[in-house]
């Protein structure tokens, strides 16, 4: 959201500077002109559309500390202003006091808060929202706590399960291209000025570094290019839905996918729902929240048959719930424990998907290690190789 910077006259005729976060330069003026001011000028800052990122991990200390504040009967204006000094993200302490000038103004909190949807999702907002209405905005932080907290584990336990082999991998290739273009070029010329015939195997090595080096902008091209015509393709809704659709029909990874989306879907959907917003609403805040159009489809058929009357449970089988999760959902429906039973089908993917990836790269490693190991050989063979012939032709004499 674009930041605007202003001048104007206070009810004494004097001139003052301020900033102000907003969609746009009418909604600036809108906005002094309510608070009673004369407004001389209102100008864009600058590269101030440019997205600046606020670490799900923030979002999740901001939660605990305006839980902890409104426990502790703070009022809300002052407890916000609290939090803003403890932190320490420009960016997110722009937008809170921002957000603390525009409550002040007469907006609700939920209102102020999507103002700035790249730091708060969907469902935080409309559970702050449905928070203040009913007057339970403690319980609803407290639900929320628990969601960001559970998002925040799951995500730390993963980038650790793959912590080594990425360390393996990256160290394996270090030294593979320490050997291949700064030591075998150095065998190469001590052998030839000994007369000595390289090795097949060194000969090719070497053309292959040859090639590297003469034409290394298109295997440069390939690493920047593929990554970033995945990114403008995936973009596009036709060729998108067709990469959701085959991430998600992947062997192992398409099932770690799917369950990592079905227990997401099932917190979220939990904690909307546990907060008072009706089950449709629900699945329309939810609609927002994925970012595989396969998935996403199978959110917008859901609503649309829950509309025209059918059970959640048949309704939801548009999905990739597994029959045990979806017979869950039935009990819950019957019984009244949806929430529960949904907060259960959540905790068992999640516990699934963590350990299947632990699974996964335990036997991954072996095999990352085996294929870098011998691919490391052939190099330092074909190193070795010239030096071992070099050192026999000077021990064996004239």
């Amino acid at each position: 959201m674009p930041e605007f910077v202003y001048q104007i006259l206070n009810d004494e005729g004097k001139k003052l500077k301020g900033k102000l976060v907003a969609y746009s330069k009418d909604e600036v003026l809108s906005i002094l002109g309510e608070r009673g001011y004369y407004v001389l000028s209102v100008k864009e800052k600058r590269g101030s559309k440019r997205k600046r990122r606020v670490k799900r991990k923030e979002l999740l200390t901001f939660t605990v500390q305006f839980y902890s504040l409104i426990e502790s009967s703070v009022p809300l204006l002052k407890g916000l202003q609290d939090v803003v000094e403890e932190t320490k993200n420009p960016h997110f302490k722009k937008a809170l006091t921002d957000i603390i000038e525009r409550v002040r103004a007469g907006e609700t909190l939920s209102q102020a808060f999507s103002r700035y949807p790249e730091i708060f999702p969907n469902f935080y907002i409309s559970a702050i929202k449905t928070g203040e209405i009913s007057g339970t905005l403690s319980e609803v932080l407290k639900d929320l706590i628990d969601v960001l907290e559970k998002n925040e584990q799951f995500e730390a336990e993963l980038k650790q399960a793959l912590t080594y082999p990425t360390i393996a991998v990256c160290a394996l290739s270090g030294v593979a291209f320490f050997y291949l273009f700064y030591i075998l070029p150095k065998v190469v010329n001590m052998t030839k000025d000994m007369g000595i015939e390289l090795p097949a195997q060194t000969r090719i090595l070497l053309s292959f570094v040859g090639a590297i080096k003469q034409f290394w902008i298109i295997p440069v091209a390939l690493i920047i290019g593929l990554p970033l015509l995945f990114i403008g393709l995936r973009k596009t809704e036709k060729v998108g839905r067709a990469i959701d659709k085959f991430l998600l029909n992947i062997p192992l990874v398409g099932t770690i996918l799917k369950k990592s989306l079905i227990a997401r879907f099932s917190q979220f959907l939990s904690l909307l729902l546990r907060s008072g917003i009706d089950i449709v609403t629900s699945l329309e805040i939810l609609i927002g929240l994925t970012g595989n159009r396969v998935i996403k489809d199978g959110i917008e058929s859901a609503k649309e048959k829950l509309v025209a009357g059918t059970s959640l449970t048949d309704a939801l089988s548009t999905l990739p719930f597994s029959s045990l999760s979806l017979s869950m959902i039935g009990v819950g429906e019957e019984t009244g424990r949806l929430i529960e039973e949904l907060l259960k089908i959540a905790e068992y993917n999640q516990r699934d998907v963590e350990n299947t990836t632990k699974r996964a790269i335990t036997y991954l490693e072996p095999a990352m290690l085996v294929t870098f190991g011998l691919f490391a050989g052939i190099i330092f063979l074909s190193v070795l190789m010239p030096i071992y012939d070099a050192v026999s032709k000077i021990t064996a004499g004239p």
